[in-house]
């Protein structure tokens, strides 16, 4: 009996060893973190629908813009009273990203492709899809090196600035078409090449 209880003693020390061995996490960086990755997909909804709500004022539907408006701000509102005992400020940004979300997807953005005749798979294979499945590589590769890179500083903004550059290498190299490839290119020379205006005396 004497080694099988040595044994299970051992292993319960090594598994206590590697708890300890974890990185600690507080609950205020979780939180932090959250709110940086909610306020992340805001900033990327507000960007990707921007040209539907143009399309939407540029052919003379602002009273729908602004009805939809005021959906969205009544639900944020009630959305942010209910979740922010439970979540705290956590639950303030979901109020605001889930009616954002949800008006910009079904509603804004098919009713600009129903105005100019645009059908909505059309849409997504040309708008939508080649900037998100340039992602998935990165995104995988980052997850798996979870481990390897850990709490350390350089590691996780070097690891980020590479997921970057491989994201911006599969949309520009594969994702896109080569006219759309030269667009890009051009609007990067044209804002290294940009004068800079003197200042008036």
């Amino acid at each position: 009996m004497i080694g099988p209880v040595s044994r299970v003693s051992k292993s319960l020390k090594s598994h206590r060893t590697r708890e300890r061995d974890l990185p600690v996490v507080s609950v205020s960086a979780l939180v932090i973190l959250a709110l940086l990755l909610i306020f992340a997909v805001i900033v990327i909804m507000r960007t990707w629908n921007m040209p539907a709500r143009q399309v939407l004022k540029g052919t003379g539907r602002h009273q729908m813009l602004a009805v939809w408006s005021l959906v969205g701000a009544v639900t944020n509102l009630l959305l942010s009273i209910w979740l922010v005992k439970p979540l705290g400020l956590v639950g303030v940004t979901l109020g605001t990203l889930i009616p954002m979300t949800l008006i910009n997807v079904f509603v804004v953005f098919p009713a600009a492709c129903r105005r100019i005749e645009l059908p909505l798979g059309r849409a997504f294979r040309f708008a939508i899809w080649p900037a998100l499945w340039p992602a998935v590589l990165p995104c995988v590769a980052l997850a798996s090196a979870r481990g390897l890179i850990g709490n350390n500083p350089v590691l996780i903004v070097g690891s980020a600035i590479l997921a970057g550059l491989a994201y911006a290498a599969l949309f520009l190299g594969l994702a896109i078409r080569q006219s759309e490839r030269l667009w890009y290119f051009e609007k990067v020379r044209g804002l290294i090449r940009r004068p800079t205006e003197p200042l008036p005396a």
